[in-house]
């Protein structure tokens, strides 16, 4: 058992809900590689349990209540642990007050500036911050099991998440017998999601409106890349933080065109497959980006 750990607060003034939950333990269990043994606190009294060389990672939610918040955090400040404090960015003054210079802020990696208004004043607060790390979404694969993971070829493409692209993918199910199509909620198990992308040839990256005119690169993406998937997204801030690996369509034709290309093309194939394994493994995981926040706690520590 390590002796260091990565806490997520769960507690009732200070929760971490729904999807949210799911992705910040993702990420969280990236710090394993890094030495932290992941552990959740559920109550006030748990509190006791974090120590000066431990990691506690909290959401915003419940900062709405700070009457409710307030005593929370007071108890988690009087660890001097170091702390990442997930979109913070309005209650600054609170987080200095109570943790000092030892957390860290992040939110969702806007790759680009915002072309949402209502996002802008948050990309404008972050930028210049010497304690802010944007928390990139990746896959929750260690690097070690990216590329030798068994995989079989049941679906010529698929797609988990939300109804995007709607009808580009009823239409692909009418021009492909084999393509996986489903859409959440009803959410599916993890381990139905691994299966399926592990039994498919191409994931489709596609992501909500507001997600491409934020720049915000979705999990899927760095899944396929990491399940040997060929990745064909909707979103060109995709393709370019990936070094093309990812392929763009932009409208029903160019996807119809990306996997004609992948079926048709089997060194196409072997060479998307090869090369988005080596960027998964070396940039595209929870593990690459749980380095990132360590370096900079490293830094804010004079080391």
């Amino acid at each position: 058992m390590s002796d260091k750990k990565i806490f997520l607060v769960l507690i009732e003034d200070l929760p971490c809900p729904g999807s949210h939950y799911l992705h910040t333990k993702k990420f969280l269990n990236g710090f394993k590689e890094l030495g932290f043994e992941y552990v959740e606190i559920n109550l006030v009294d748990q509190i006791s349990q974090i120590s000066e060389n431990d990691i506690v990672y909290v959401s915003n939610h419940g900062l709405d209540d700070l009457d409710r918040a307030l005593p929370v955090i007071e108890a988690l400040g009087k660890r001097k642990a170091q702390y990442i404090l997930w979109f913070w960015h309005q209650h600054l003054d609170i987080a200095k007050q109570y943790f000092g210079e030892r957390f860290v802020l992040t939110g969702e990696h806007f790759h680009h500036k915002p072309v949402l208004d209502s996002y802008q004043s948050t990309w404008n607060k972050q930028q210049g911050l010497e304690n802010y790390v944007p928390l990139t979404f990746a896959s929750k694969l260690l690097p070690s099991q990216v590329g030798n993971l068994k995989r079989e070829d049941r679906y010529l493409a698929h797609f988990v998440g939300a109804n995007y692209k709607k009808s580009w993918n009823r239409r692909l199910q009418l021009r492909y017998r084999n393509v996986k199509i489903v859409n959440t909620p009803p959410f599916i198990g993890e381990a139905e999601r691994e299966s399926i992308f592990l039994s498919s040839g191409i994931a489709l990256g596609w992501h909500s409106d507001s997600n491409i005119q934020n720049h915000v690169v979705v999990e899927r993406v760095f899944e396929g890349l990491s399940y040997g998937n060929f990745v064909i997204s909707d979103h060109p801030t995709a393709r370019e933080i990936t070094d093309g690996i990812v392929e763009v369509a932009e409208t029903h034709a160019e996807l119809v065109h990306w996997v004609k290309r992948y079926r048709d093309d089997a060194k196409f194939r072997i060479d998307k497959q090869t090369a988005g394994y080596a960027w998964a493994k070396s940039n595209g995981t929870y593990t690459n980006v749980a380095g990132k926040f360590a370096l900079k706690f490293l830094e804010l520590d004079g080391n």
